[in-house]
């Protein structure tokens, strides 16, 4: 019982993100949100699901929701997803 208390210790360690890893990520968010609040000053990035509860595995994605109540969707030629698409490849 005790063997396996620790092999099962050590894989918990083994796979849990290190600071590197929870440092990258923390900064893809950080500019992230810089390039959305240019875009929309009043908006709210927020990341959630396995980063944000510090359980995500090394090959685990991240999750965002960008929450901005002053953007309309009614004219489709200037998609936010489109505009947002567009700063993010430039």
């Amino acid at each position: 019982p005790e063997r396996l208390h620790q092999e099962i210790i050590d894989f918990a360690n083994y796979m849990s993100p290190t600071e590197e890893e929870r440092y990258a990520r923390s900064e893809a968010i950080r500019r992230l949100e810089m390039i959305v609040k240019d875009l929309w000053p009043e908006a709210v990035v927020q990341p959630f699901g396995s980063f944000d509860s510090q359980i995500f595995l090394p090959t685990s994605d991240l999750d965002i929701v960008v929450i901005n109540e002053e953007v309309s969707v009614d004219d489709v030629s200037k998609s936010p997803l489109q505009k947002l698409a567009k700063a993010l490849t430039h």
